[in-house]
């Protein structure tokens, strides 16, 4: 399973990188209006070891991949040469950053003090610099307003007992987490039905169904997704519900934002 959030009162350190000349570094000199404004779209979050520079570059580099992969919905730039490239550069593309100490509400207990406690970094990246980066990777901002999913998740545990993930129900606390949080995670918005079975109206449905498997070590996930007079199914084998999660959110986006075919790079 994944590692928790950070506590949210944990003490922070935020620094603002200044306007460098980054388009003649990256070859961006052909600038246009920002398609987008500085929303989340535009921010990614890494746990790093220290807030120093040893793994901040590294740090840098996997928030703008997420970026990346977030603003355009095609997952394969998770695999691409190039893009993995362009992210040694990261820092050129960030606007501020900030820290979180993770370990906030516990005392130092050692000589190191902080230099090897987690952190929580969150870079936010500049949306006209990342939507020229993208174009410059073969890719396209995905700009049109997202659908809201509504997300039909059912889950067999263990034990073999099979339960429906609800908005308001006691179970499925970590599932439910995981879920929201590969959401943010694609760049897209989600709700589950409530005990009762309602729903907000207008919603895309999403069905998933988990199953737990003692032979693949993990859980098995099946996502379906209609959308446009299709229907799109894809599977991940043996992984956490966090990976499981992810997966279906990034299929999702994946599907809704033009990139289907590549449905197969959702979780590596």
């Amino acid at each position: 399973m994944d590692s928790a959030g950070a506590r949210a009162d944990a003490p922070a350190m935020r620094w603002s990188l200044p306007g460098l000349p980054v388009l003649a570094l990256l070859g961006l000199l052909a600038a246009g209006p920002a398609l987008a404004q500085a929303t989340p779209l535009y921010q990614a979050r890494a746990i790093v070891t220290g807030t120093d520079l040893r793994a901040r570059p590294e740090g840098f580099a996997r928030c703008l991949v997420d970026v990346l992969v977030k603003v355009s919905g095609d997952p394969s730039l998770r695999e691409d040469p190039a893009a993995a490239a362009l992210a040694q550069r990261a820092a050129l593309l960030i606007e501020d950053f900030d820290y979180q100490d993770r370990m906030g509400h516990l005392p130092l207990h050692d000589e190191q003090g902080s230099r090897d406690r987690p952190y929580t970094l969150s870079c936010r990246f500049a949306p006209r610099l990342v939507d020229q980066a993208l174009r410059q990777l073969g890719r396209t901002p995905w700009t049109v307003r997202r659908p809201w999913l509504l997300a039909q998740v059912s889950l067999t545990d263990r034990a073999g007992d099979r339960f429906l993930l609800l908005a308001d129900a006691p179970k499925g606390d970590g599932p439910r987490a995981a879920l929201f949080t590969a959401a943010e995670g694609a760049g897209l918005r989600v709700s589950l039905p409530l005990e009762n079975g309602t729903f907000p109206p207008g919603l895309l449905p999403l069905e998933g169904a988990l199953r737990w498997s003692e032979a693949d070590f993990g859980w098995v996930a099946d996502w379906q997704l209609q959308w446009r007079r299709r229907e799109y199914r894809w599977r991940v084998v043996g992984v956490s519900y966090d990976a499981a999660m992810r997966a279906g959110m990034r299929g999702a986006a994946a599907v809704l934002s033009g990139n289907a075919g590549k449905l197969g790079s959702v979780e590596r």
